[in-house]
């Protein structure tokens, strides 16, 4: 009987909570300031890419689809609300050509591309400066001059970027965030260690261990992280891991971020599942007589977030329930080292908005 009781409150308990969350206010679509057709110029792309190697200039890397043997980057001007083509390059594929590659904006308005066998840095015309002695490549914050070599889960080592690219030092722990000033690394018994680039320690605190929560770190500024993915809850927190800051609850999952060049805002591309009350409740029978294996369950739709890391302001929302931008897994928006811009790719399709300079309560 007991056990019966308690099915029953379960039950009703998740029936209540799948019918709040089916009620949701629609928000007014951004408009972009300036739009770029991709199709114009170069073949049309099944994966898609895109970081801001610097506030005027925005980096796309293009995979046209697993029948071809090449993929693009293209780089786009952007100044005076306009997008003009800059360069674009023809590159092979690597992998047997299934791999695509993501790309991030360093210092000197450099792009580094994520792509086997290693890591390549290129000019802002398009120009390979080297091939990176990076095996594993953990991404530095953007703009900055700085990525390490995931090693192993408890080695690593420090680069600074080139041409060529000088080895800062190595290390142990696992490392989880790379800037021109600081590392963040999880030691024994997830301590987190805070260090300058020479190794000088900056400070230190206790996280969740991957058994408990599978978060990211993420430096912002010069006194503050971001720590995301336990809970739901992106946190920031100083480097004691004092709370700063607790950002608004995001819907669904992404596991990138762009933040601007002092750390006071952060975008968040997210791949959402939204569906009607019935659906969730058939999905939940099917799943509960299966037990546990239910129905394939995949992202429909995504939305793009900014949000300001010292109030927890919402400053840009770009929600499309209905329809992804793109590939799940993949980074189709980036914001500009400013802080101001904010750029899109959807489907074939450039799009970059404009951010207010403050942003207004909610």
């Amino acid at each position: 009987m007991f056990v019966k009781m308690a099915r029953k409150e379960a039950v009703s308990g998740l029936l209540a909570a799948l019918l709040c969350s089916g009620l949701t206010v629609a928000a007014e679509r951004p408009a972009p300031i300036a739009t770029l057709d991709l199709n114009g110029q170069w073949p049309g792309a099944v994966a898609t890419s895109l970081a801001f190697a610097s506030e005027d200039t925005i980096a796309i890397a293009r995979y046209p689809g697993a029948d071809t043997v090449s993929r693009f980057i293209i780089t786009i001007n952007w100044e005076n609300s306009k997008l003009q083509p800059l360069k674009s390059k023809s590159l092979p594929m690597y992998g047997g050509g299934g791999r695509f590659e993501h790309i991030y904006g360093v210092s000197n308005r450099r792009i580094l591309s994520a792509v086997a066998p290693n890591p390549q840095l290129w000019s802002r015309d398009l120009n390979k400066l080297e091939d990176t002695p990076i095996r594993v490549l953990n991404p530095p914050t953007p703009q900055s001059g700085m990525a390490a070599d995931w090693v192993n889960v408890n080695e690593w080592k420090l680069y600074r970027l080139g041409p060529p690219a000088t080895l800062v030092r190595a290390g142990r722990g696992e490392i989880l965030s790379v800037s021109d000033a600081f590392i963040a690394v999880r030691g024994d018994r997830d301590l987190l260690r805070v260090e300058s680039a020479t190794g000088v320690l900056a400070g230190s605190f206790q996280i969740p261990s991957r058994s408990v929560c599978a978060g990211t770190v993420t430096i912002l500024g010069s006194d503050r992280l971001m720590l995301t993915g336990c809970k739901g809850e992106a946190r920031v927190l100083d480097f004691t891991g004092k709370e700063r800051t607790i950002l608004p609850k995001g819907d669904g999952w992404g596991f990138r971020y762009g933040v601007s060049a002092d750390g006071g805002r952060v975008l968040f591309d997210n791949f959402t599942r939204r569906i009607s009350t019935s659906q969730r409740i058939s999905e939940f029978i099917e799943s509960v007589v299966s037990l546990g294996m239910g129905p394939n369950i995949e992202s429909k739709g995504e939305e793009i977030r900014v949000v300001d890391t010292k109030t927890g302001e919402v400053c840009f929302d770009l929600d499309s329930p209905e329809r992804q931008f793109g590939a799940a897994g993949q980074h189709h928006a980036d914001l500009s080292p400013s802080g101001r811009f904010v750029a899109v790719v959807d489907g074939n399709e450039l799009r970059v908005y404009i951010l207010p300079a403050s942003c207004a309560a909610r």
